[in-house]
């Protein structure tokens, strides 16, 4: 069975020419502990955003292990909506659907 509070929504870049992919952000449940420990070790099991960062990167870490909580999102689609809202994805209009001609 699946638990509902076991996801991570990720945003990532693929350098050309590389085979491994960046990850900027990642949008977690909590359905595990996580610590920040570059920062007094401050640990914590919620909802939360992590993100790249140059501090974790010089350390070793995974560039994106500096973690926030938040309320913004219960759960997975939440944590979609609130990836597509920071990154500035937004739905096609319908208009550009016409125009390129993907309309459902």
């Amino acid at each position: 069975m699946l638990n509902a509070f076991d996801f991570s929504v990720v945003l990532g870049y693929q350098l050309p020419g590389i085979n491994t992919i960046f990850n900027l952000r990642r949008y977690n449940g909590n359905s595990h502990y996580h610590t920040n420990n570059l920062d007094e070790n401050i640990r914590f099991r919620a909802f939360h955003i992590q993100t790249a960062t140059e501090k974790y990167q010089k350390n070793g870490s995974k560039p994106e292990h500096f973690a926030e909580i938040t309320t913004r999102f219960a759960d997975l689609d939440g944590a979609i909506i609130c990836l597509q809202a920071d990154s500035g994805f937004r739905q096609p209009s319908e208009e550009s659907a016409l125009f390129t001609g993907n309309l459902e």
